[in-house]
């Protein structure tokens, strides 16, 4: 008889054993003797490929299986649960020893059906947690010898889930393989896919996908502002509506594992161009509130021209411009810088600033004077040293001494020499 050589088999966790297993009967019916009548019945008994069919009055399986001419050995296992009262089946398994060497450890183990079976029926594992060299599903037989290599367990992290492998020694790819996960083009793996993989270790799957979308946005319109003295400082007036235009814009987002890790803009375009808004923004100053005593005349012997209408309290109701600051009086001059002849209603100026020639209507902003209708004719040495906007001509050196120094309102009716 060709001795049987020992056959390798990886595995992950067993228990040591140093003592042949007891004998022991096995039986799956649930007593040794059947309470059957005392009748005869057919019985077939099975022993591997022998089989015997006997008539018998015997209700003990032991019996039965003497009858048919079998003898039973330590460990044998009986299985009577296809046997009634009218007959049936007696099966006999025959135990067969298996020599196991775990590492320095050698246990026996009495196996009937099955290596696989065997091993794990004896605490070796669940059969996927090792590998034998021979197959699995192969019967055992006495004087096997089985050679156990422990396997190291890899998990696989992939779409959510968690796989556990046990191997000897693979690489990531075929590791994938084993467990079914497929790598697109685009995804990532912890590890190198040619990496062999010699120790637990977990490998992870990041599914990636890029995806383009495109979003339309607005483009803010921007606002001009254009100064103009036909509104007061504090007003002002839309003359273009501001219209937003709108862009469309392509982003590329990295989608890892179905989270945006990622966003890039891949192009831009102009779809619609906006509109400006063009403002108009007030210069002209708002005239003071001024109240004058009653009775208050003007300084000013010229007559106000028809077309210069005053309000209720004596002032322009229509003027081109308004300007405050500080006015002075002076007396006694027989010549104007225009020629005019100097009176109570020519004032001097700077006529960078306003023109000769303007017509102007002039009151102090304290209420107490009314100058009046005054034409710009004149000007002085104080455009340059002082910080005075009108000298107005008086009659008298007491009258300017009685003016002084006094901030007015000037409300300009026209600009001369059409200048403004």
């Amino acid at each position: 008889m060709t001795e049987q050589q020992p056959k390798k088999l990886h595995g992950t966790a067993f228990r040591a054993v140093t003592a042949i297993v007891a004998v022991m009967l096995l039986f799956t019916s649930t007593a040794t003797t059947l309470a059957y009548a005392q009748t005869v019945r057919t019985v077939t008994v099975t022993d591997g490929d022998s089989t015997k069919v006997i008539s018998t009055d015997s209700t003990s399986p032991e019996e039965i299986i003497r009858q048919a001419g079998f003898m039973l050995s330590a460990n044998d296992a009986v299985d009577a649960s296809g046997l009634t009262s009218a007959g049936g089946i007696l099966k006999i398994s025959r135990a067969k020893t298996v020599k196991v060497i775990d590492n320095n450890d050698i246990v026996y183990c009495i196996g009937y059906d099955t290596l696989g079976k065997t091993l794990e029926d004896r605490g070796f594992g669940a059969v996927e947690e090792y590998s034998p060299e021979m197959p699995l599903d192969e019967d055992v037989y006495n004087g096997m010898e089985v050679v156990l290599v422990r396997a190291f367990p890899v998990t696989i992290v992939a779409d959510g889930e968690e796989q556990k492998l046990y191997t000897m020694g693979s690489t990531v790819s075929e590791l994938l393989d084993k467990a079914g996960v497929e790598v697109g083009e685009d995804d990532k793996v912890s590890q190198a896919p040619e990496a062999d993989i010699s120790g637990s270790s977990t490998i992870t799957v990041d599914r990636v996908e890029y995806v383009e979308r495109t979003v339309k946005e607005d483009i803010p319109f921007k606002t001009e502002t254009k100064k103009t003295n036909d509104l007061y400082e504090d007003e002002t007036k839309v003359v273009t509506a501001g219209v937003n235009g709108e862009k469309e814009i392509v982003y590329k987002d990295t989608v890892v594992n179905g989270e945006v890790t990622e966003t890039v803009k891949v192009s831009e375009t102009v779809t619609k161009e906006p509109v400006n808004e063009v403002k108009n923004e007030g210069t002209k100053k708002r005239p003071a509130l001024i109240n004058f005593k009653d009775g208050t005349e003007p300084i000013s012997d010229l007559d106000v021209p028809a077309k210069v209408k005053l309000d209720e309290n004596g002032l322009p109701k229509k003027y081109v411009d308004y300007i405050e600051g500080e006015a002075t009086a002076y007396a006694g001059d027989t010549a104007t810088s225009t020629g005019m002849v100097p009176m109570q209603g020519v004032v001097a100026v700077d006529p960078r600033e306003i023109p000769y020639g303007s017509e102007l209507y002039i009151v102090s902003k304290d209420g107490k004077y009314i100058y009046g209708y005054a034409i710009a004719a004149d000007t002085g040495g104080f455009i340059y040293t002082t910080d005075t906007v009108v000298d107005l001509f008086m009659d008298s050196e007491e009258m300017c001494d009685e003016w002084g120094r006094r901030d007015v309102a000037i409300y300009v009716i026209s600009y001369g020499d059409n200048q403004r």
